[in-house]
């Protein structure tokens, strides 16, 4: 196998795209990291291998509840993300930044 078959390979097999979260998702995955703060965010291992592996199999734990909830099958980073991306929009929205409701630039 050349280098130019291994390159088409990869490159043409296109990921299917997982719908947006669901209302339940969405509130699934906060009472489960609600629940789970303190290991998935924690530092108690300072960051080492044994604690981060920890916060992975807690992160595929919030994957198998989404999924038990009702929707796709998510990867423990996608969960990541969305929760990432949650929790910034609840700090721009607290900021009074783009997120913000009820406020009116049109005069």
């Amino acid at each position: 196998m050349e280098k130019n078959d291994v390159f088409n390979i990869f490159y043409q097999a296109k990921r299917k795209r997982c719908p947006d979260y669901s209302e339940l998702e969405v509130l699934t995955l906060l009472e489960f990291v609600s629940s789970h703060k303190a290991t998935l965010f924690g530092t108690g291992g300072k960051g080492s291998s044994k604690e981060e592996k920890v916060k992975e199999r807690y992160w595929k734990k919030a994957a198998l509840m989404l999924h038990a909830a009702g929707g796709p099958v998510r990867e423990r980073t996608q969960c990541r993300k969305k929760w990432r991306d949650l929790t910034s929009k609840a700090k721009a929205y607290k900021a009074g930044g783009p997120m913000r409701r009820g406020t009116s630039e049109m005069k």
